[in-house]
């Protein structure tokens, strides 16, 4: 004996005896699906799309591959599979999640075994009415009717048989291995649309500040936490604070100061990288509330704004071979604010690496342990909090275009004493955190007023970031503090030079130039 039971022999020679596959009665005829289906972990409804019961039938023909087949057309738009991540996503009504938890192998012994367990059930009951009029002294013929009549109940028993199977862990697993080729995205398809912003409520469409329903095939995935309450939902603690931040300037430059970043950070939650621009937000002594802006902005935009490793944006004493991983790259992926923060001071920027990353053009980068280049298309602000200005080359032009230095003189402490002192409000942060969504409604007026008026670069914001650039001419500092400029005076090379270095020393500057070079 072959092993098989006596009721898998009977189905087999059904099958082999009967060569209908397709019955004109059941022509067109749609599944009907006899109980709610739900999702087994979240006990929610799963809204299954029209299924033609002869397609279900071919699917079941066709073993695992049918099964992986039959799972993609009831679940598109509600899992898909990344092959570049080889991960599985599950629609969320608004935006994609990773499936950490494997919904997508549920699916498959739940919802998917219960199609089948239906079309049995529905081929049961025509089996049933045709034996109804069979002709009980032709019970063993071999006219078609009979034919039909075998063939209903051998392809009942192949329908449960099919949805026993898909319990198993091993058929879950090979179907989700087939519909993986049916339900495929890539990392580049991710995130593509730049001018929408997934909410839990809906997803904002930036150029308008209305708010729409999601849409599987937009492919958003990175979402934020904060719900989209409209464009004049107040956040009266948030304006009172960028008030207080910025309280030495005077009335006019204070206002122009503010809604500047207000167009800044609008720009920034775009993903547009065409203003070609980074910003650099200057506290010298702390506490001043830069920082406090950047949380602020983290809690309202979730993942879209977020912390980055300060060596994107600076220069390090690690050497890289070519190819090396650069894991700093791969973290721009998707985001729209990038926080570097914090350099020590006496550092340096790497002056070619900021312009390529914020010049518009794809970023060549690689995962750690991964073995191929990813391309990196840009949808990053970059943003770098620092107590101290890292040095860059006064000389390049295209570097100190692109940079915009807003600086932050106001502190914020337990005992204030001196004039640009107050004291700090232990209440702020929860007063901030309970206006997301008027901070949101601030940033979505403030990308309006750029599309409307660009970035409009405030004098203020200029002319400090010229003083900036001013600032790293090393040698004009020296020769002003140093050196008397006249016709008639001279100076040995080697003396000059000695006095230059010690007074790089004693002014604690680290990019000072060699001998050769002064």
């Amino acid at each position: 004996r072959s092993g098989e039971t006596y009721g898998q022999g009977t189905i087999a020679r059904a099958i082999a005896g009967c060569h209908e596959t397709y019955n004109s009665q059941r022509k067109g005829k749609i599944l009907q699906f006899r109980r709610d289906h739900t999702s087994p972990v979240e006990e929610q409804a799963v809204h299954l799309p029209e299924t033609d019961l002869d397609f279900v039938l071919d699917c079941l023909r066709d073993e695992e591959e049918g099964d992986g087949r039959l799972y993609a057309h009831l679940f598109r738009g509600r899992c898909i599979y990344d092959h570049t991540e080889g991960m599985w996503y599950e629609w969320k009504g608004h935006s994609w999640e990773r499936d950490e938890c494997k919904h997508s192998l549920l699916l498959a012994s739940g919802p998917l075994a219960s199609v089948y367990l239906d079309a049995s059930a529905q081929l049961s009951e025509e089996a049933a009415q045709t034996e109804k009029h069979l002709d009980p002294d032709l019970l063993k013929g071999k006219d078609s009717q009979h034919e039909h009549y075998h063939w209903l109940k051998a392809m009942t028993g192949e329908l449960i048989g099919r949805a026993r199977a898909l319990k198993k862990l091993k058929r879950a697993q090979a179907v989700l291995t087939y519909a993986q080729s049916y339900l495929k995205v890539t990392a580049r398809q991710w995130d593509r649309h730049i001018w929408l912003l997934a909410c839990p409520n809906g997803v904002l469409d930036l150029r308008t500040g209305e708010l729409y329903p999601g849409r599987p095939q937009d492919y958003l995935r990175t979402a934020i936490p904060t719900q989209w309450r409209g464009l004049e939902t107040p956040a009266p603690r948030w304006e009172r604070f960028l008030q207080e931040v910025f309280e030495d300037r005077a009335e006019g430059e204070r206002a122009e100061l503010i809604a500047f970043l207000q167009r800044l950070l609008g720009y920034g939650i775009t993903g547009s990288v065409q203003e070609h621009v980074f910003g650099v937000l200057f506290g010298e002594e702390g506490r001043n509330g830069k920082d406090t802006i950047q949380h602020a902005l983290s809690h309202t935009l979730g993942e879209l704004s977020s912390a980055i490793s300060k060596d994107v944006l600076l220069e390090t004493s690690r050497m890289r071979s070519a190819g090396s991983a650069t894991p700093h790259l791969c973290d721009l992926h998707g985001r729209r604010l990038a926080w570097a923060s914090e350099p020590e001071k006496g550092a340096r920027f790497s002056v070619s690496q900021v312009k390529e990353l914020s010049g518009g053009g794809d970023i060549p980068a690689r995962g750690l342990y991964e073995k191929h280049l990813m391309k990196v298309t840009p949808t990053h602000l970059l943003l770098l909090l620092t107590n101290h200005k890292p040095y860059a080359d006064p000389d390049d032009k295209a570097f100190w275009e692109r940079l915009r230095l807003i600086t932050f003189n106001m502190r914020f402490v337990t005992n204030p004493v001196g004039p640009t002192e107050r004291a700090k409000d232990p209440h702020l942060w929860k007063g901030l955190e309970a206006e997301a969504s008027g901070i949101l409604a601030w940033l979505v007026r403030g990308c309006l007023a750029w599309q409307h008026q660009g970035l409009a670069n405030p004098d203020v914001v200029l002319s400090e970031g010229e003083a900036y650039r001013r600032e790293q001419d090393h040698l004009d500092a020296f020769l002003a503090d140093c050196c008397v400029i006249h016709e008639k005076a001279t100076v040995g090379a080697a003396s000059l030079f000695e006095t230059y270095s010690a007074w790089g020393k004693t002014n604690n500057m680290r990019h000072l130039l060699n001998g050769t070079t002064f």
